[in-house]
């Protein structure tokens, strides 16, 4: 593991990885918005168009619409795309006013605490890996609220760097927003010695490696399937399932590190 190099720095994921949703996506739609407009729509149908919506915005409004839409700060994106959802699961077209305060009221709620929660022992594992020394960095495909609810959390105080999507201009997998990383931190020219962890395959694993970083991917333990990569199934030895593991592995590889380079001198 030595002959990989010392770890300077240890770059992470946000969603699935430090914060998770507090109650599933579809159910607090279908909640807030019954809340709000006294119209019920159908979970399912709700969680399947989210999806849909999603991907049209990222395709036509990347990066919460900070190269396409200056006008529209993160709200009015996530605002449009909560619109959008609630159209496609059936909310009455002709409720325009109805629809903007529930599509406001689903945002606003995204910003609280209530909608969040850590991730088991996340930031009892963020303050032992920021003691090791590395530095600290998270890369999210995430809007500006993210600096508000690591505030919120207490959980700023272990972050170096704070890259997210609206303020890079860039979204994983894309080299761009990892590349930023890597020059904030000073290692644009070590990339190898950046390890990311993410849940992603392909924008966090795959995406890491891309501009020569290291990673793992972290894996819920009650994942049913092994995730399956382009080469593949991952190597277990590339899986990790808490935060808590990812410091004893940056340990153990800088340990080992450390007593090659004074065998080798």
């Amino acid at each position: 593991m030595g002959a990989f190099g010392r770890i300077k720095m240890v770059t992470l994921d946000v969603h699935n990885t430090i914060l998770k949703m507090t109650y599933p996506l579809g159910e607090t739609y279908v909640k807030k918005t019954f809340e709000t407009s006294g119209i019920k729509l159908e979970t399912d149908v709700v969680n399947k168009e989210f999806y849909t919506e999603w991907k049209y915005m990222n395709k036509h409004y990347p990066h919460f619409g900070a190269t396409t839409k200056p006008d529209w700060s993160d709200g009015g994106w996530w605002e449009q795309l909560c619109s959008r959802t609630l159209l496609a699961a059936g909310f009455p077209k002709d409720q325009s006013s109805r629809l903007t305060d529930s599509a406001q009221a689903i945002h606003k709620y995204y910003v609280t605490p209530d909608a969040w929660t850590i991730l088991s022992n996340a930031d009892e594992a963020l303050s032992e890996l920021a003691k090791t020394g590395v530095k600290i960095a998270v890369i999210s495909n995430f809007g500006k609220r993210l600096h508000n609810l690591f505030d919120i959390f207490n959980l700023r105080q272990y972050i170096d760097h704070l890259i997210i999507s609206e303020e890079a201009k860039s979204s994983k997998p894309e080299q761009s927003i990892f590349e930023q990383a890597l020059l904030k931190a000073g290692l644009h020219n070590e990339p190898e010695s950046v390890l990311h962890i993410g849940d992603h395959i392909r924008n966090d694993y795959y995406g890491a490696k891309t501009v020569g970083m290291r990673a793992l991917l972290f894996m819920d333990p009650g994942t049913p399937h092994w995730p399956v990569g382009n080469e593949g199934p991952i190597d277990k030895a590339d899986v990790v399932t808490s935060l808590k593991a990812v410091v004893d592995f940056v340990k153990k590889n800088n340990e080992l590190y450390d007593c090659e380079s004074q065998q080798n001198r």
